[in-house]
């Protein structure tokens, strides 16, 4: 079957969000560029190719493209099982990499320039969501009930969840709103796009970049937060992990687990003795 046909059809039994679906099409339609014809050998080239880039999602896209042509019978799992066993990284330098201590994150908010960066962050931190959860707020997403701050997020597959953040945290949204006659205050759209949110996240992402150097001395990525934000909570609940669990979304705890790689007595001391400034 012509590669183009199988990709369309596989694209339509995908059933992750949009967003992830726009990553994984991206990834087997450069293994296509890349090969002329699908083999084992041609995808582990291409799966080598992404370690050594550090594309850890070329995995995930390329294993349910994979799963996709076993279903029509055009490969055996045998044949494919062994070549994503054997492609590995370093779960060490990964997570060296993506965690943020909490006094970092106060001392890069508390010297951000930019305000709608800064109003991302606390966000970013108070909820434990998702970047581009966060950058489709809409003005009325954030609503007071009985003096509690409720926040709404679309996070993976659309799908509605429901956050508490600070009163200060509040208070900084509110100024920033206040700003704009934009719906979508993040954005500056009224309507928006995949197009619109991947275009902004890669402004928010570069200038995040920018600020975190010149504060930190370091680049960082919206994730760190969101791996910051459940460390703190995982230690002020008393190592609850059906607590972080909940916080991150997660319908595995397993999950949550990976996201927690510090051990219980690293993480008391980064936070056990922290007081939030906001």
């Amino acid at each position: 079957m012509d590669a183009k046909l199988l990709v369309d059809e596989w694209l339509k039994n995908l059933t992750v969000g949009k967003y992830t679906a726009t990553i994984y099409l991206n990834q087997v339609n450069l293994f296509f560029k890349m090969f002329s014809e699908f083999s084992v050998e041609n995808l582990e080239k291409f799966l080598i190719d992404g370690m050594q880039k550090r594309v850890y999602i070329r995995k995930f896209a390329m294993l349910s493209f994979v799963r996709f042509l076993e279903k029509k019978g055009l490969i055996k799992k045998e044949e494919y099982e062994r070549v994503f066993k054997g492609y590995r990284y370093k779960l060490y330098d990964r997570r060296e990499m993506q965690t943020l201590l909490y006094r970092e994150l106060v001392e890069l908010i508390k010297n951000i320039k930019n305000e709608k960066l800064r109003v991302i962050l606390m966000i970013l931190f108070d909820s434990g969501a998702r970047i581009r959860a966060v950058l489709q707020l809409r003005k009325d997403d954030v609503k007071i009930y009985d003096n509690i701050v409720n926040i709404y997020l679309k996070e993976k597959g659309q799908k509605t969840v429901e956050r508490r953040i600070t009163p200060e945290t509040y208070i900084h949204w509110h100024n920033l709103i206040q700003k704009t006659q934009f719906l979508y205050p993040f954005l500056d759209k009224n309507q928006i796009s995949l197009k619109d949110l991947q275009q902004k996240y890669y402004e928010y992402w570069k200038l995040l970049q920018r600020e975190s150097k010149r504060i930190l001395r370091k680049n960082i990525s919206f994730h760190w937060v969101r791996r910051c934000a459940g460390n703190y909570w995982y230690e002020k609940t008393g190592h609850n992990l059906l607590a972080v669990q909940d916080f991150y979304s997660h319908s595995d705890s397993k999950v949550t687990v990976k996201y927690l790689k510090m051990s219980g007595e690293i993480i008391k001391k980064m936070y056990s003795k922290e007081k939030r400034p906001w």
